[in-house]
């Protein structure tokens, strides 16, 4: 993927978090629930929203009015530049938040994405060039990467959890190389994760060690709040033989379902 975009100021470095999720995923909570008073007030000053809209009733505005909300916050309280969205299964209000963002005289960029997973139940974030949309819009775009992927019902399950695709990850990671993105393979170590030593893929067969040599994977995320053991940190630090000592980038990520102050 690649993203041409001109700056005027030179080299810029720019803090960047890959994996957000917003008010369409499962168990997300109000923006305004976090934030001390003056904070508060500033949010309803910028975005001219009530408070009872900001801390009580933001599933039911608007998408318009929630995507002013989304980028104010990120912009007010967050020193982000780069924001990947990354709602399960879904892309509907992708080109609100988009519009939006380009409303910030380039404080904030916004990566259109979607957070998939496997047939192997491996999650993988899905991210695109902004600029190629390969449908109408951003919502049909991946309303149309999830068909090709083999979702097309709900996007959770009865239990709240995102519903699989019926692709594997490799045929996961060809799609989306097709549409000149990229994925990464999220949580590596905990539930759900490539390497997460709990699931059958991890102990079972050889669909790890096929996925992660596979010549698309090339990002992992390195989750925040668990320890990778010494094995995994061979595989990614291109140590071990028998996963071609193959070495990938490693980022972290949020992995929240709001972008904290």
């Amino acid at each position: 993927m690649t993203i041409t975009k001109t700056f005027q100021k030179g080299s810029v470095w720019r803090k960047w978090d890959l994996q957000v999720q917003t008010r369409l995923d499962s168990g997300y909570s109000c923006l305004g629930n976090s934030l001390e008073n003056e904070k508060l007030q500033q949010l309803i000053n910028a975005t001219q929203l009530t408070q009872a809209e900001i801390t009580s009733q933001e599933k039911s505005m608007t998408a318009e009015k929630y995507a002013k909300l989304f980028v104010s916050y990120v912009t007010l309280f967050t020193d982000i530049g780069v924001i990947g969205i990354t709602d399960h299964n879904t892309g509907k209000e992708l080109d609100h938040l988009l519009n939006e963002a380009k409303q910030t005289d380039e404080k904030l960029t916004i990566i259109p994405g979607v957070e998939v997973s496997s047939s192997h139940g491996i999650h993988i974030l899905c991210l695109f060039n902004p600029e190629k949309p390969w449908k109408d819009t951003w919502a049909q775009s991946i309303e149309h990467f999830m068909t090709e992927i083999g979702l097309t019902g709900d996007v959770f399950n009865s239990s709240g959890q995102p519903n699989n695709s019926t692709k594997t990850s490799q045929e996961i990671m060809d799609i989306v190389a097709e549409k000149n993105g990229i994925c990464i393979f999220a949580h590596i170590a905990t539930e759900n994760g490539l390497f997460y030593r709990q699931s059958s893929t991890a102990n079972g067969g050889t669909a790890h060690k096929d996925i992660y040599t596979h010549r698309f994977c090339q990002i992992v995320q390195i989750p925040h709040t668990s320890i990778i053991d010494v094995g995994t940190q061979n595989i990614i630090n291109g140590k071990d033989p028998n996963y071609e000592n193959k070495s990938v980038t490693k980022i972290k990520c949020s992995d929240a379902l709001f972008p904290l102050p």
